[in-house]
């Protein structure tokens, strides 16, 4: 799929789109590995995160190019890019102490007991929009992923430039 820069107009980038197949091979494969992930617990999974966030950060300047071209918003580029990377430790640090279950007399039928229960997903889809791709990529990702869910992220096809430096990190 070519895609087109916003400042030129012209296709000057190629993308290779994953068939169905092999979307369909990768999300087993991740549903495969999600009970893992989950079981590792959220220190393990916080100290996953915060080492992607440090492998993006090495990779900022790339990243922050990437979305430059595919958005032509400079200065956006650089607060996107920085914000993402401080969500991420921001979640890795945080998102325990937001899972507290509880359990409790309902106030309408006190026989019956309330209790929270928080369990993953075994696999959450993110579609992120062309227009802030590195936050829309991550804003539900990142959650998710501190939750125990394993994650495919689809990026838009017109802002797609950022992916390989993200890819980089998780490399």
């Amino acid at each position: 799929l070519d895609v087109r820069n916003p400042r030129s107009g012209v296709a000057d980038y190629r993308i290779e789109c994953a068939s169905p197949g092999e979307i369909a091979a990768l999300a087993s494969a991740l549903r495969a590995a999600q009970p893992s992930w989950a079981a590792a617990g959220f220190a393990h999974r916080a100290q996953v995160l915060l080492r992607f966030a440090d492998a993006l950060q090495e990779r900022r300047e790339a990243l922050i190019a990437a979305l430059t071209i595919d958005t032509g918003r400079a200065a956006i580029s650089v607060g996107e890019v920085d914000s993402a990377i401080r969500n991420i430790r921001r979640w890795a640090a945080q998102a325990e102490s937001m899972v507290v279950e509880s359990e409790f007399p309902s106030k309408l039928l006190p026989t019956v007991t309330i209790r929270d229960q928080f369990v993953p997903y075994p696999l959450v889809g993110c579609i992120s929009p062309w227009n802030f791709p590195v936050t829309l990529s991550f804003i539900d990702a990142v959650p998710a992923l501190m939750a125990g869910c394993a994650c495919i992220v689809k990026p838009s096809e017109v802002t797609p430039r950022f992916v390989a430096p993200v890819r980089e990190a998780l490399d």
